[in-house]
């Protein structure tokens, strides 16, 4: 049964503290983010479309920025700049910035290998992010569509051309170390920061409509594959051993039976035939779409503070500015961990991600009475 494209986003984060060290950060670029009136008229500055940095949400159809607008509590694509900035500063919004990357790899389009990758920059007082997207096409089962990803994760499958025209042939670390350090040295003028693990979210976007209906049993080909995609092991083919399917299925609000949304502590896959069946002959399903899209960016925001949290407490000196940013991000934090509550985005994914983040969990136990 055909795979026509599986989608794997990974996200990194760098944190890095110049902004908080008042000896330095009147030198830096993107001072603009300590002080909210610096940071508002730039926020405005966004909107006539004239610089490379943009907003975090797309400005297409609503349903694509469902993370940002529940974040908010509004529409910010409906909604006037002068009203949306000082919510934006106030709740951490970053800004973004597309990369442009003349990167070529045939696992991920045989036919038209320069196509179905990108690469985004997401940049914070507290640091940096980085979202990879890969989508790969025309797999002809599971099995390759999983052993695709695996070669784009862990081998030197991409040939990245440089300014001078040299042609390197890289990993994906290689290629996402390189563009933190240029998201780092834009917005800092150093190459600096504290790294993080990467965090991934995949998804089957087009699929054979016989994948429809069908519930993931435990220990079946689909278990099987999207386990392989969650915990990323390359031995996946030879390895009969499985988790159990259920300690690592996150519920999801109105489900289908045929629905999974599966995960490790830095990984979420999501399998949802229903969606990824196309409607008809030349239609497309966007809800997939505008799913994916909000559990990246929910994943890529909560990650980046969460990191940022961690390295603040292994911080020998914290002053006042940085105490004062660490509890907004605690708050953030927490209100994203309560899928009930009505104050932001509500995902149990979120909640799952930090609830299980061991390395956070531990941080704020050290954290909490030097910031409070």
């Amino acid at each position: 049964m055909k795979i026509d494209q599986l989608n794997v986003s990974f996200i990194w984060t760098r944190t890095f503290f110049q902004l908080f060290d008042a000896a330095v950060m009147d030198r830096v670029p993107f001072n603009f983010f300590v002080w909210p009136g610096d940071y508002k008229r730039k926020f405005v500055e966004l909107s006539s479309g004239t610089s490379q940095l943009t907003y975090p949400w797309e400005k297409k159809r609503a349903e694509t920025n469902w993370f940002w607008r529940y974040y908010l509590k509004k529409d910010p694509c409906h909604t006037g700049v002068s009203d949306l900035r000082d919510d934006c500063f106030d709740k951490l919004i970053p800004f973004r910035k597309s990369l442009k990357l003349d990167v070529t790899a045939p696992q991920i389009n045989s036919s038209n290998p320069a196509k179905g990758i990108s690469f985004e920059g997401f940049f914070y007082r507290h640091g940096v992010a980085l979202v990879c997207t890969v989508r790969l096409r025309n797999c002809e089962n599971i099995e390759e569509a999983v052993n695709r990803a695996l070669e784009v994760r862990f081998k030197s499958v991409f040939s990245l051309r440089t300014q001078s025209g040299e042609v390197q042939l890289c990993s994906l670390t290689a290629i996402s170390a390189q563009c933190l350090d240029m998201l780092c040295q834009e917005a800092i003028n150093c190459v600096d920061g504290y790294p993080d693990n990467p965090f991934s979210v995949a998804a089957v976007a087009i699929g054979d409509q016989e994948y429809e209906g069908r519930v993931v049993q435990q220990g079946d080909e689909i278990h099987k594959a999207i386990e392989a995609l969650a915990g990323w092991d390359s031995s996946w083919e030879n390895n009969n051993r499985r988790p159990d399917l259920s300690a690592h299925v996150i519920p999801i609000k109105t489900p289908q039976r045929e629905d999974v949304l599966y995960g490790h502590e830095n990984s979420r896959v999501l399998w949802s035939p229903r969606l990824f069946v196309p409607v008809a002959q030349g239609q497309k399903n966007y809800a997939l779409r505008w799913y994916y899209r909000n559990l990246v960016m929910a994943s890529m925001h909560a990650r980046s503070l969460s990191a940022f949290l961690v390295n603040t407490s292994q911080q020998n000196q914290i002053n006042e500015s940085l105490a004062r940013y660490a509890r907004i991000a605690q708050t953030i934090l927490m209100n994203l961990q309560n899928p009930d509550g009505k104050s932001t985005y509500r995902t149990r994914s979120l909640k799952v991600q930090i609830e299980n983040d061991r390395e956070l969990q531990t941080s704020l136990t050290q954290l909490n009475p030097r910031i409070n």
